[in-house]
């Protein structure tokens, strides 16, 4: 049975540089012989969390049905913009509600990705996205920023060595785990 990869997209913008983001590490992934699902929080709607909502109406269907796809994963990335010096709402809501189903399930290997046209390359969002990972102890196993990404830069060859090299590194993680 081959390895899976989750990528989720972090924004749910229509022409997201993540969207493509993801859909380069999909590619990559089954060039490395992996499974890949491909989410966009767009398909996955969650009302924002609030502990008294699920008090009342407990956990979203969204949010067990994700669970679920994650559950499957051998390896997650997660690319996510930049908003003002940290990762998006959407994505932190999304983690929020996914770990009231389940603590952890992001505990497996995992590459953050990030991608913007300015010389920062999205990476003080995944500085804030990597501390709360590693606090629900994740282990993230590399992070790809990308400056001076726009339209078809994930087609870039520099851009998909790194997620292949990533994902190669994610998955000698992944074997260390079962192994260990």
């Amino acid at each position: 049975m081959p390895h899976k990869l989750v990528a989720i997209a972090g924004s749910t913008r229509q022409a997201s540089l993540h969207k493509q983001f993801i859909a380069a590490a999909a590619h990559e992934a089954e060039r490395l012989g992996l499974d890949a699902a491909v989410v966009d929080l767009s398909d996955y709607p969650m009302p924002l969390y609030d502990g008294d909502l699920e008090d009342a109406e407990g956990v979203p269907e969204a949010a067990v049905a994700l669970r679920d796809l994650i559950a499957e994963a051998d390896v997650v990335l997660i690319a996510s913009p930049e908003y003002n010096g940290g990762y998006t709402a959407v994505l932190k809501n999304a983690i929020d509600w996914v770990t009231r189903v389940e603590k952890q399930v992001f505990q497996r290997p995992t590459v953050l990705a990030a991608a913007s046209p300015g010389r920062g390359g999205g990476a003080m969002g995944l500085a804030g996205l990597r501390t709360t990972l590693e606090h629900m102890g994740v282990h993230v196993v590399d992070e790809i920023s990308v400056q001076g990404a726009g339209p078809g830069f994930a087609d870039r060859p520099v851009v998909r060595d790194l997620v292949r090299s990533s994902l190669v590194e994610a998955l000698a993680a992944q074997e260390l785990a079962i192994a260990g």
